[in-house]
């Protein structure tokens, strides 16, 4: 027996269900042929067995009482002499043969087809055809006998019974042949008779064993029902137990162990099923874990955008506000409530709504990532109540679903865009005294000569220059000076504003610019009448104060078709006042510009200078005058160019400061001084460096972070490093001054007060700014041995350095007699061309390993 474990489940269920078909189709074709050889039977039964011999019996036996009605028809022809009677009597007789010889007829071909299959159709054929002939002659025979006993009464004979016996003779021959035929047709239907009993016989016969098969079928289908019910069902009951327990989320479960292909590709389902169950609880409590975290997440963020100072607002496709952050209410002064739903345009001023919503629905359906930020803008924004105020705002947009979001990064810059205008107007315009400084008039003179030269009309300038008044600024103190500026910038604004500019270049000088001038001799009207109104007293602190002015004038295109050249020439025509006597005006001249000319061929030359490698550095060593050794040095920049030859700093130093290049310069100074710095330091010289910086280099915003990096790239010690300022640098009282000052000192750079006693030399700068040296200004040092007032000067400064905790360096020491007294009053250091004078790189390292060496040899007893 093959096993069932090798057949799928499928086809196990399938077993009993086929059982039953081929039950059901055998039953039916049994059935079915049973039916019909039972219907065939009774067939033939009705139809010809027994009631063909009925019926032939029938026909034998009415032909022969035909027979006997003719043998009484002739014994009634001897006694009956009616002859009318006895015609009448054979007209029925034959009659009835008539009906006899039909039926027969009838019967014959009927007999004809049921026998067939049991004689050959030749002698059924023949023994119809016999008894069609014999009944013929019997009917001749008849109507013979009919018309022999009529006509024997008609004429009364005497009745012939030879010839009548002979009539009788021959029917009866006919008969007894007719019925010999019949017996013979008989035996044949009685053949088939039988075998219809054996057809009916083995009918019965099949009928038994369908039911016996029919019995076994079914057994055998109950059987295999109530085997594979009771094989499976254990192992099925199981599993459904477990799809239970699966589908209830109970992952712990035992899979039953089956041996069916069918059932184990069923339990494995099942097992991959229960590992995906274990897996997805896995999940969802690694989901909910990731849930609690995104939670705690989106807390944080909520706590992060809420502790902003950035305003964050994010609105939807329509511009409806969608988040609103604790600093936007701060910043706008709506409630998160408020805006919440509300359009974006609540925070945008009218004038600006339109433009503004246009570019916003822009930037949501511009191509690219889904976050893209703009650069940051300075936009107009608006308060709830109704102040208009500067906001920076970062845009950028993300995509949640379906829907674009784009959120806003939103600072309130008031206080900075404040700044920046007080810095731009710092830029543009001179803080003492509000007028346009040297940058800002420089460019009001190109636009007033770009309009001159379209209409055809002239724009004079004017330089203007108070006299001595370095004088007021020495005897009544810089405040004085500065009030004394201000008063001054007020006469020429309200004599000048309504048909020019007036600026101020810096110290003293100004500049006045006359826009679309119609004749010279209205520009000498003016320039009389500013030194007129110079003339008439100021007052400052209560005092009279009379102050005169230089004027210069040049007139574009006259005398110079550029602004550097009417620049020049009026700076030219003022200087020619001054050499007149001061208190006046000049026009320019072609020969007033021969001193000009030399100041612009220096400032043409330094600007390619510093790319030629022109300049260079030249080092003053700083002797401390308690051991007589150099501990530092002064970077003292020099020039020497291929067409003027060396320049002295003083000529070069002036026309840089008054250039604006004395920034470029000054860079160079201080890289190439820190770098000589780095090499000192790599061979062990630890000696302090001194650099000069300029009032116009604490304008540069890069000078502190140029310095810092310079010390980062050579890696120098920054308290090695002494920046030298002026009283000049401090006098403006800047912010940004203050600033720098205070940056380098936390960087450890020193400070030196240079050319002290030169100027105010206010105690306050001292006080006030993180000094730690003051140097003495040779002036006071070349007379220092003859003139007594000299000596009490230097006395009193280096005792108040002292005092202040400052180092004093002495400036231009040449003498053994300055340095004997410098030392006995308690000066530290020198410098001066008996210490040393000015030397390059390589000689200054020479001149140090020679001291090295000296100090490296063991002294003689």
């Amino acid at each position: 027996m093959f096993k069932l474990n090798s057949l799928s489940l499928r086809s196990r269920f399938l077993i009993a269900p086929a059982i039953g078909l081929i039950l059901t189709l055998v039953i039916f074709f049994k059935s079915y042929v049973l039916i019909n050889d039972h219907s065939e039977l009774l067939t033939d039964l009705h139809n010809t067995e027994l009631p063909k011999l009925a019926e032939a019996t029938r026909a034998m036996v009415l032909l022969s009482q035909h027979n006997s009605h003719l043998h009484d028809l002739l014994i009634h022809s001897e006694v009956d002499e009616n002859p009318q009677e006895l015609f009448k009597e054979g007209q029925r007789f034959l009659l009835e043969y008539e009906e006899l010889e039909l039926y027969f007829s009838l019967w014959t071909h009927d007999s004809s087809y049921y026998i067939s299959e049991y004689a050959p159709k030749s002698d059924i054929d023949y023994l119809l055809g016999k008894i069609k002939n014999l009944l013929g002659l019997y009917k001749r025979e008849v109507i013979a006998a009919i018309d022999f006993s009529v006509s024997f009464s008609n004429h009364n004979h005497k009745h012939d019974a030879e010839e009548e016996n002979q009539y009788l003779q021959r029917a009866d021959t006919i008969m007894r042949d007719l019925n010999d035929i019949f017996l013979t047709l008989s035996k044949l239907h009685t053949l088939k008779l039988k075998q219809r009993s054996r057809t009916f016989t083995a009918a019965k016969s099949n009928q038994t064993m369908t039911t016996l098969i029919s019995l076994l079928l079914m057994s055998l289908m109950l059987l295999s029902a109530l085997f594979f019910s009771r094989h499976l069902s254990k192992a099925i009951e199981m599993i459904n137990k477990s799809i239970i327990s699966l589908a209830k989320g109970d992952t712990d479960i035992e899979l039953p162990d089956v041996k069916s292909q069918d059932l184990t590709q069923i339990v494995g389902a099942l097992t991959t099923f229960q590992g995906v169950l274990i897996k997805k609880d896995e999940q969802q409590q690694e989901l909910a874990s990731a849930v609690t975290e995104l939670t705690l997440s989106q807390d944080r963020y909520f706590n992060l955008l809420n502790i902003s100072a950035t305003a964050i607002i994010t609105v939807d496709q329509n511009l409806d506000v969608v988040l609103f952050n604790l600093a936007a209410e701060k910043i706008y002064g709506f409630k998160c409530n408020e805006m919440i739903g509300q359009s974006v345009a609540m925070l945008i001023p009218k004038a600006d709504r339109v433009n503004y919503k246009r570019k916003l629905k822009v930037f949501s359906k511009t191509k690219g990532g889904y976050s893209l930020f703009e650069e940051e803008v300075i936009r107009n924004a608006i308060r709830k109540n109704g102040e208009v105020f500067p906001v920076e705002m970062r845009l950028g947009k993300t995509k949640a679903g379906d829907n674009m979001l784009m959120t806003m990064s939103i600072t309130d810059v008031t206080d900075r865009v404040k700044s920046e205008q007080e810095i731009r107007h710092q830029a543009h315009y001179d803080s003492l005294t509000g007028l346009p400084n040297r940058l800002l008039s420089l460019n009001r003179l190109t636009e007033y000569m770009s309009v001159a030269k379209q209409k055809g009309a002239m724009v004079g300038v004017m330089f203007l220059d108070l006299d001595d008044f370095k004088k007021i600024n020495d005897s009544m103190g810089h405040e004085a000076g500065d009030l004394l500026l201000v008063e001054a910038a007020k006469r020429l604004r309200g004599m000048i504003d309504h048909i020019g500019t007036v600026g101020r270049l810096g110290g003293d000088e100004f500049i006045v610019l006359l826009r679309e001038l119609e004749s010279v001799e209205k520009a000498k009207v003016l320039a009389k009448e500013l030194v007129l109104c110079f003339r008439d007293p100021f007052t400052v602190d209560g005092r009279k104060i009379v102050l005169t002015s230089s004027i210069g004038l040049s007139f574009y295109p006259e005398d110079a078709t550029t602004s550097s050249g009417v620049l020049r020439n009026a700076d030219a025509a003022m200087y020619h006042s001054k050499k007149l006597g001061r208190n006046t005006y000049s026009l320019f001249t072609p020969d007033m510009g021969e001193g000009v000319s030399r100041r612009l061929l220096l400032e043409e030359q330094m600007r390619g200078g510093l790319g030629r490698d022109e300049f260079s550095l030249n080092y003053q060593p700083k002797i401390d005058l308690r051991n007589n050794r150099v501990t530092g040095v002064e970077a003292l920049v020099r020039w020497e160019n291929e067409e003027l030859g060396k320049v002295s700093p003083d000529e070069f130093i002036s026309v840089a400061e008054h250039s604006g290049l004395i920034v470029e310069l000054g860079q160079f100074v201080i890289f190439e001084a820190l770098r000589s710095m780095k090499a000192w330091a790599d061979s062990g010289f630890e000696i302090s460096v001194a650099i000069n910086l300029s009032p116009r280099q604490f304008h540069d915003l890069n000078l502190i972070p140029f310095i810092k990096n310079t010390i980062q790239t050579f890696k120098v010690d920054p308290t090695l490093i002494e920046l030298e300022i002026t009283e000049g640098v401090l006098m403006s009282g800047h912010r940004f001054i203050t600033d720098a000052l205070q940056s380098l000192n936390e960087m450890g750079i020193k400070l030196a007060m240079d050319d002290f006693g030169t100027g105010f030399s206010s105690l306050s700068y001292l006080r006030k700014y993180s000094f730690d040296t003051l140097k003495i200004d040779r002036s006071f040092i070349a007379d220092l041995m003859e003139d007594e007032e000299d000596r009490a000067l230097v006395d009193a400064i280096i005792s108040m350095a002292h005092s202040l905790g400052l180092d004093v360096v002495a400036e231009g020491v040449e003498t053994i007699d300055q340095v004997d007294y410098l030392t006995l009053q308690g000066c530290e250091y020198a410098q001066g061309f008996l210490k040393g004078r000015p030397m390059t790189f390589n000689a200054l390292t020479k001149s140090l390993e020679g001291e090295r060496r000296l100090l490296a040899e063991p002294s003689v007893a």
